[in-house]
């Protein structure tokens, strides 16, 4: 195991009010697994993500990344964990020039000398499949899908051995979008990187990951390899996700729950179709299990 996440929660002020957004998720990623972490947006995925990263307190609960707490880690720990968000043109300086953007990193951690840096630049530029002439660029003089190559090799600058993505993709076109899967599934695999991979898109997640976990009302409802979870659902919501493919469940009455006011029992009984009286009441567990959901109606 390489990422160990017990108990977590993640609650926010808002309002006067208490925000519940991750309420108690347990997982494990083990080292070389791609992970993808799906669901409608509110379930709590990015908010689990940042906790991850050290970027968001937790409520309660400890996550653990090579055994050693990620929250309040060192700076050796935590350069082998890196982020990589969805609007590449906000992660990037503006006023910083490509080099300065990728050097930065290695000067906080004191990687190398001056003279290694410089070469090491030329190496990240290569893996992202970037001409070297965009280091004196600024990043608005880039288009989208380059910026987000810069922004995937300035995570890689300190050679992590864990990405954490969230929706690396889903602002680039099409076309773009598959040019970016396929680097950074070539790099993953060369680099035997360990993935978290955040996304609503379904087809992303089954071309890129091997595993998948589901979210919804702050909670993982299903969990296993991504051919099972994806090609053979057993969570009712998760069965609604496939079936739509898209963010809004289209098919699915009603809408996601307000994280300042989740249901009692199992969050998703106001839109399930299969509910049952116990569904009202009870909240389900996730059972342990190669492939498993937390639902009463289910056959595992």
């Amino acid at each position: 195991m390489l990422l160990g996440v017990e108990g977590a929660h993640v609650h926010y002020r808002a309002r006067g009010t208490t925000v519940e957004a991750v309420r108690g998720v347990s997982l494990t990623v083990n080292k070389g697994e791609r992970l993808g972490l799906v669901g409608e947006s509110g379930c709590g995925k990015s908010s689990l993500a940042r906790a991850m990263l050290g970027l968001e307190p937790l409520a309660a609960g400890a996550i653990h990344f090579d055994g050693q707490p990620v929250h309040g880690a060192k700076a050796t720990l935590r350069r082998r964990l890196q982020p990589v968000f969805q609007d590449a043109g906000s992660a990037l300086d503006p006023r910083m020039t490509v080099a300065a953007s990728l050097r930065e990193p290695l000067e906080l951690h004191r990687v190398g000398t001056a003279a290694s840096r410089e070469a090491h630049l030329d190496e990240l530029l290569d893996l992202v499949q970037l001409p070297r002439e965009v280091k004196g660029r600024l990043p608005r003089t880039l288009s989208a899908g380059q910026r987000q190559r810069v922004n995937l090799a300035r995570a890689l600058a300190l050679e992590p051995e864990l990405l954490i993505l969230d929706e690396p993709v889903s602002a680039l076109d099409v076309s773009v979008q598959a040019q970016v899967l396929n680097l950074l599934e070539s790099i993953a695999r060369t680099r035997a990187l360990t993935l978290v991979f955040i996304s609503h898109d379904l087809d992303v997640v089954a071309h890129l990951c091997d595993s998948v976990a589901v979210m919804y009302a702050g909670l993982v409802v299903e969990r296993g390899p991504a051919s099972r979870v994806l090609g053979s659902p057993l969570h009712p919501y998760t069965r609604a996700l496939c079936a739509a493919r898209v963010k809004a469940l289209e098919g699915t009455p009603g809408e996601p729950p307000s994280p300042a006011h989740w249901p009692p029992g199992c969050a998703f009984h106001p839109r399930c179709p299969v509910v049952v009286e116990r569904c009202r009441k009870d909240r389900p567990a996730l059972p342990e299990g190669e492939h498993r959901a937390a639902c009463f109606v289910t056959d595992p």
